[in-house]
């Protein structure tokens, strides 16, 4: 009898992280939802985005588009950071809702989504960005307790500084350098290790973390010993 194929839904699948995390979920046997590959992809906060979905149930659905303006508090404009909130947050709860019938009756149900260490660690001029990454923790905290009785599970990913650059930001050598003295094993995060985790973490059907915020970070936040 041939192995189930699990189908997955990835909002952000073609910027970087969401290429490497795509390629390695088909890789390990998952479908994964062909409209969101295509640069002519819906917008997240449109109403019917998940409309013309392919799949009528759905096992793990990944929210991790987003997008920064770097502008210090005083410079942002009210459509800045309409414009960080819409992707970013609205954007989430869009896909929360209106992929909560299919996810119901996906195998093991789960939601993942990505926030950030600025939400802990912040960084001058990202107040927009840290604001809504904090945002994406607390909806998936009340996921976990609102959906859990539908045994849906709903994980936030704390991610820190990447190995390959993002799409949406440029981020100065000099200070990934220094991110990496900083990194108690001297290294950033490689995408690969990021998508594995994830498919880990859905293959291995554990409840116990449904409501987490994950550091992924390699222990950079964590490290403040000042000599």
């Amino acid at each position: 009898m041939g192995k189930s194929i699990k189908n997955a839904l990835v909002v952000g699948a073609t910027g970087g992280l969401g290429t490497v995390i795509t390629d390695r979920l088909q890789l390990n046997g998952y479908a994964v939802d062909p409209i969101w590959l295509d640069d002519n992809r819906p917008d997240v906060w449109d109403k019917g985005a998940y409309e013309s979905s392919s799949f009528s149930n759905l096992d793990l659905g990944i929210y991790l588009t987003g997008t920064n303006i770097t502008k210090s508090i005083e410079d942002l404009t009210r459509d800045d950071i309409q414009s960080i909130f819409q992707t970013n947050v609205f954007g989430a709860f869009n896909f929360a809702k209106n992929n909560l019938e299919r996810i119901k009756s996906g195998h093991n149900p789960t939601f993942v989504f990505i926030s950030s260490i600025m939400v802990t660690h912040p960084y001058p001029n990202r107040t927009a960005y840290a604001a809504s990454k904090a945002a994406i923790e607390g909806l998936s905290n009340a996921l976990a307790v609102e959906l859990g009785e539908y045994g849906i599970s709903s994980i936030c990913i704390r991610l820190g500084h990447l190995s390959s650059l993002m799409k949406s930001t440029k981020t100065n050598p000099a200070l990934l350098d220094q991110v990496k003295s900083a990194a108690p094993q001297g290294n950033l995060i490689d995408p690969i290790e990021v998508a594995d985790f994830i498919i880990d973490l859905h293959s291995s059907k554990i409840k116990a973390l449904n409501g987490s915020v994950i550091d992924f970070d390699a222990g950079y936040t964590k490290n403040r010993w000042p000599l």
